[in-house]
This record gives structure tokens, C-alpha cells and sequence, in this order.
């Protein structure tokens, strides 16, 4: 992550940026802004977070599971597995 910046800046090949998703949203009819991609994205992941603490016995705040998405190896990580998950 750049320094002040408030995003993270990961390398996943062949990824879409959040400007590119919210075009291929509006595409099917749908207005969403790349601010509000990055929100359902972020939360998506924020919920996954939490579940698998939990699921190991460690219940993480809100705060501290918003802490850990926003972390670009968090990030990088995750990455691999929803690639996998899709077939890539």
C-alpha cells in the first residue's frame, strides 16, 4: 500500500480493477459506483473473515476483521483460493 493512500494495491493477473467491475455491472442494467464495488467486495471478504475465526474458536470485532482485509497479503492470499474456487 502506498503511503496515505487508503487502498490497497494488490497483483492478481488478469484481475479487474473496481472501475472495471462496476462497467460490467452496468452492463447487465445495474448502477454501481467503484467505491460501492469495493464496499461489497470488502464486506464480502470481512464475513469470511469472521466466519473462519469463529469457526476456530476466535471471534474477531468488526474493527479487527476490517483491519484484515484491508491488508494487500491478506489480500494476495485470499486471491488464490477464489481463483481456485472458479476453476483459474
Amino acid at each position: 500500500m502506498k503511503d496515505g493512500s487508503k487502498y490497497a494495491t494488490i497483483d492478481i493477473p488478469g484481475a479487474l480493477s473496481f472501475t472495471a467491475i462496476s462497467k460490467e455491472i452496468a452492463k447487465l442494467g445495474h448502477h454501481l459506483t467503484p467505491a460501492r464495488t469495493r464496499l461489497i467486495v470488502m464486506q464480502s471478504l470481512e464475513k469470511i473473515v469472521r466466519n473462519v475465526s469463529k469457526k476456530y474458536g476466535y471471534t474477531l470485532s468488526r474493527d479487527k476483521a476490517q483491519m484484515v482485509v484491508k491488508e494487500p497479503d491478506f489480500q494476495n492470499t485470499i486471491a488464490f483460493f477464489i481463483q481456485k474456487a472458479y476453476g483459474e
